[in-house]
């Protein structure tokens, strides 16, 4: 699209103003390939054109642009990196968490380390301090990656910021999750959990809104529900079946174009 989509859509843009941005782009685009004496752009939107094959690494629920019916998806898959995860003793629902530092987090761990419920948290670059107050024995950071897609099986709920590959565990899972996303991207995919009803997604700077999300999450099913449903309709899925099936498609693609 010429101008390129407004993603923030909680935001009215000026329409002059995202249009002056759009040109002082293509001109620093320009710019460079002139220096590879390559041909100009006549807009930006000609970076994704023309291509052979879209291999769209993500699921159509999640997908944060309109595109036809027809359009194939090719999922996503984890690596599945990481520890096996070692829960702490408690009672209730398994709380899973895998957050980097915002605002309102402080609160966030003081609300978890006051739950009686079995709680694992890998978040890097938290302030040791925190930690050092969270002195509840049914919490329990953890200081490597987390095998996520073991990790998603055995939790109830989430706490996440957003990231796709989580957020995709999670709903293969049947598990329902608080987003608290930083960037844009975390917000689309949050919004998106959001839509299929299976998560709430909340500001990093609300405290109060996110602890508030979180007894939500832990009081109702229909957000476990809809996670459920999400995870009935890819039952079938198998990450490894995909991957051979997008290597041999890029193989097709190499050996000559598409028919």
């Amino acid at each position: 699209m010429t101008p390129l989509p407004n993603l923030r859509t909680w935001f009215q843009p000026d329409a002059t103003l995202l249009k002056a941005h759009e040109s002082r782009v293509l001109d620093n685009i320009n710019a460079v390939l002139d220096r590879w004496a390559e041909q100009p752009l006549a807009r930006v939107a000609q970076l994704y054109q023309p291509v052979d094959r879209d291999f769209l690494l993500t699921f159509r629920e999640l997908d944060s642009y309109s595109r036809p019916p027809e359009t194939e998806y090719w999922d996503v898959w984890s690596a599945g990196m990481g520890e096996p995860p070692q829960w702490p003793p408690g009672r209730g629902r398994r709380i899973f968490a895998y957050l980097k530092p915002f605002k309102a987090l402080p609160q966030l761990l003081a609300a978890l380390n006051g739950l009686p419920n079995p709680s694992m948290i890998f978040a890097p670059g938290v302030d040791p301090r925190l930690r050092n107050e969270c002195r509840n024995p049914t919490l329990r950071f953890v200081d490597k990656p987390v095998e996520m897609a073991q990790a998603a099986r055995e939790c109830n709920l989430a706490i996440l910021n957003g990231t796709h590959a989580t957020t995709v565990a999670m709903l293969l899972a049947g598990k329902p999750a608080l987003h608290i996303p930083i960037f844009l991207e975390q917000a689309l995919n949050a919004q998106a959990a959001e839509r299929l009803g299976a998560a709430v997604a909340t500001s990093p700077n609300e405290s109060k809104q996110t602890i508030d999300a979180l007894r939500l999450l832990l009081a109702r099913d229909q957000f476990a529900e809809a996670a459920q449903s999400f995870a009935a309709r890819y039952a079938i899925f198998d990450p490894n079946i995909q991957i051979e099936r997008l290597v041999n498609r890029a193989e097709e693609l190499a050996v000559g174009p598409d028919p």
